[in-house]
């Protein structure tokens, strides 16, 4: 079997976690601006110290136009941002479809 060569890649990004950061915004930027705009706002607009998850935004503000993984890369930006942290606790989704995903914790800060 060939070993399969990823240093190209590895050039391109440096690290897996600016890869993954450099993922997380292009998803971002191609997120509907409606929605990333309303999503942003849900958050944004909650209490600090307030304790919330992703299920929560996506209840208030409905799912993504498009893919449903551009959630996770709009948390990460907030976070980021410094709008909220994470409290490294973790619940399981109530959504059906979600099949009982675990969920990250979020504190508005």
């Amino acid at each position: 079997m060939k070993k399969r060569n990823n240093r190209k890649q590895l050039d391109l990004f440096g690290n897996g976690d600016q890869a993954k950061e450099v993922g997380m915004d292009q998803v971002r930027a191609n997120t509907d601006e409606d929605y990333r705009s309303a999503f942003d706002n849900a958050v944004i607009g909650k209490p600090h110290g307030f304790h919330l998850t992703s299920e929560i935004v996506r209840d208030e503000v409905g799912d993504p136009p498009g893919h449903p993984s551009a959630v996770g890369a709009l948390m990460n930006a907030l976070a980021r941002a410094g709008y909220i942290q994470p409290t490294h606790t973790q619940v399981k989704a109530q959504r059906v479809r979600s099949h009982s995903a675990k969920l990250e914790v979020w504190v508005r800060t």
